[in-house]
């Protein structure tokens, strides 16, 4: 998941902070016309720059309201993506069970069918008779 400097901004940095943040980092895509950079990563920067000696007390408040909204999105979308994974695997199984299912519809077939011959075959109606020594 990737965030662009227009939600920086959107988060409460100033544009100074979002080109700190940002300056080092590769883009990952574009999202329409701005880049795309990896959450991780811009969080990574955020701790790099609260780690600094030297900065105001606005600013370092600044970074931690960022680093808290930023965190919590990247929370959600591991919950997202387990949740998904959650739903991919039901679907699987599902789908296993419904091919078992349908394979023991067919052996049921079967067995109907193989009763309902052995039973013609051997009826009294044929006058077989069984051997006895």
């Amino acid at each position: 998941m990737g965030i662009t400097r227009k939600q920086l901004n959107g988060l409460g940095a100033t544009d100074y902070l979002v080109k700190q943040l940002t300056q080092s980092l590769q883009p990952i895509g574009k999202q329409r016309n701005a880049y795309e950079y990896e959450t991780k990563q811009v969080l990574d920067s955020i701790y790099y720059l609260i780690d600094t000696a030297r900065m105001r007390k606005r600013t370092r408040a600044i970074l931690t309201q960022l680093k808290t909204k930023i965190s919590s999105r990247v929370e959600n979308t591991i919950s997202d993506k387990r949740l998904l994974e959650a739903i991919l695997l039901a679907g699987e199984a599902n789908s296993r069970f419904e091919q078992t299912a349908g394979q023991a519809k067919k052996i049921a077939q079967n067995f109907q069918t193989y009763k309902r011959k052995s039973d013609s075959i051997f009826s009294p109606r044929n006058n077989i008779v069984a051997f006895k020594k």
